[in-house]
């Protein structure tokens, strides 16, 4: 059985960067369940912090950059924990048995994460 591992928040991966790396800690954004971290591809920013980053959790965007809300790129990111949010069609094999009546809207299921 896998055991499920608990993912930093925000503030955690915030505090680790603010911490570890204070150059990419002012680089670093909050955007929705993520941590974003300013930056091209390449840039001597990230030279030799590649393995650190990794370590703690971050990824690089692959074979492209992400465009943050404030119009700027970013490469590096962290995924945090953040409230379950139904997308669509999401888990259908735990849904077999049921009928299209019997399942719960977004709103719903956000309700019902936000009661938890």
């Amino acid at each position: 059985m896998k055991t499920k591992i608990n993912k930093p928040t925000q503030e955690e991966c915030l505090d680790w960067l603010l911490r570890n790396h204070h150059k990419l800690y002012l680089e670093s954004v909050k955007e929705r369940d993520w941590v974003w971290i300013r930056g091209e591809r390449g840039s001597p920013l990230f030279s030799g912090l590649t393995d650190s980053l990794k370590t703690f959790g971050f990824r690089s965007k692959n074979l492209s950059v992400h465009e943050l809300s404030d119009g700027s790129d970013a490469v590096w990111y962290h995924s945090c924990q953040g409230k379950w949010r139904p997308g669509r069609g999401s888990h259908k094999k735990y849904r077999r048995g049921l009928k299209k009546e019997e399942t719960l809207s977004k709103s719903a299921a956000l309700k019902l994460a936000n009661l938890i």
